[in-house]
């Protein structure tokens, strides 16, 4: 019997740890970040890592979170870290931290998108011949989905 009671002590202590370990990651009293200034730290910090061409345009968009994320508001700014800056655009992963007053990460899902003036042919070219300035033009272009090569 003694065993059972210690046993249901361990199992209550275990559980009120558990759920005050959980609750600071839940603002209380109606605080919490916005989804709209978690994207603006996400875009920021996806403007800073990428390098984009003189004449090239950057284009952003992220996947909200889910809606029923309630996030405590950070002390300061949330800090933003890119998981691997894509060179021509394509998928971005930011990672969001906050370490005061209650810690909390969460990671942002995007898209990045450089469209940007490329040279391309007018029409196939064969082998052999001699090129000059009439057989390309310029046309925009997304560049990370320009075929390699």
């Amino acid at each position: 019997m003694p065993t059972r009671m210690w046993r249901k002590g361990f199992a209550s202590i275990g559980l009120l740890g558990l759920l005050g370990w959980a609750a600071p990651l839940y603002a209380r009293d109606g605080e919490t970040m916005s989804i709209e200034a978690l994207i603006k730290v996400a875009r920021t910090a996806v403007i800073r890592e990428m390098t984009v061409p003189p004449a090239g345009r950057l284009s952003l968009t992220f996947t909200p979170p889910d809606s029923r994320l309630r996030l405590a508001p950070c002390a300061g700014a949330p800090q933003a870290e890119l998981a691997r800056p894509p060179a021509a655009g394509g998928p971005v992963s930011v990672r969001l931290t906050c370490e005061h007053p209650t810690p909390w990460r969460i990671y942002l899902q995007g898209q990045a998108e450089i469209t940007a003036p490329v040279l391309v042919a007018k029409s196939d070219l064969p082998r052999g011949i001699l090129l000059n300035a009439s057989h390309f033009e310029h046309e925009e272009r997304v560049l990370h989905t320009l075929p390699g090569g």
